[in-house]
């Protein structure tokens, strides 16, 4: 293999995307579970990148220590292409044309980032300063289903002095306040789905940075009706299509087709519930 090859090669598996692990069959999309952003490229995948690999990548700082423990035959490789492995040497995968300057890995960690202090959207209200550098957790975690975050803050108080343009080039002072903001310390990926955000008939899997429903049987059998449809976000199941009937009939969810308004009364309430009627 070229270095070339492994260039790419190293690309592409850093930022590979896993696949939504919900069954949803093409074209089927509920309202509540529109997928942002672009398509995963691997939903067919059987190699998927483990979260736990994830993160561990995402901790890597140089090419010594990702050859040696996550390529196979990562030694060999590096001595083939010479490429130090002995030294401990930045990536040779980030450096810029200039080869004195070298671009650094944005691996997960604080960095000096931009924070605008004003709040109000009047054009005549100057703030002094408006905005401030502050060390904020950024980077990447080479899965889609985390990100960085901090496990560490403090709070920095930064004074504010606020003024009033009066015309002909001149400020008025109206008064200061403080502004509290969060300095990021320390940060780690982490998974963007926390158990918080799970709803009721879900469980949260940490492992696998997501919530799936706790009433699997039920969704086993929802899968063998060929009118229905599993709903993972609700954790129900649903019709496939849902039409409007003409007057004197109703939808009936069960069978998932028109029904005549008149049968309804010969429906055990207990088994077959109102809310059934559309």
């Amino acid at each position: 293999m070229s270095l070339l090859q492994f260039v790419c090669a190293f690309y592409v598996f850093g930022f590979v995307v896993v696949a939504s692990s919900a069954a949803i069959p093409d074209g089927v999309i509920f309202p509540d579970q529109r997928r942002k952003g672009l398509k995963s490229s691997c939903d067919s995948c059987t190699n998927a990148i483990p979260i736990s690999l994830a993160k561990q990548l995402s901790n890597v700082d140089d090419s010594e220590q990702f050859l040696h423990q996550f390529v196979e035959n990562g030694r060999e490789f590096a001595e083939s292409e010479g490429l130090n492995y002995g030294i401990r040497v930045k990536s040779p995968f980030a450096q810029s044309t200039d080869a004195s300057k070298k671009v650094p890995i944005a691996n997960c960690k604080p960095e000096l980032q931009t924070i605008n202090l004003k709040d109000t959207n009047d054009p005549t209200v100057i703030y002094y300063p408006m905005c401030v550098r502050l060390e904020q957790c950024a980077g990447c975690c080479n899965h889609e289903l985390l990100m960085c975050q901090y496990t560490k803050s403090s709070p920095v108080n930064v004074t504010i002095m606020m003024t009033k343009y009066m015309g002909n080039k001149t400020l008025k002072y109206i008064g200061k306040k403080i502004v509290t903001l969060l300095r990021h310390n320390e940060c780690q990926c982490d998974c963007k789905t926390k158990a918080k955000d799970c709803r009721g008939g879900q469980i949260y899997k940490q492992d696998e940075c997501r919530c799936v429903c706790a009433n699997g049987n039920e969704e086993q059998q929802c899968t063998k009706q060929h009118n229905k449809l599993w709903n993972p976000a609700t954790c129900q199941c649903a019709c496939r299509n849902i039409t409007e009937c003409s007057s004197g009939y109703f939808f009936d969810q069960n069978s998932c087709s028109c029904r005549r308004a008149q049968e309804w009364q010969n429906y055990d309430p207990y088994f077959y519930p109102r809310e059934n009627m559309r």
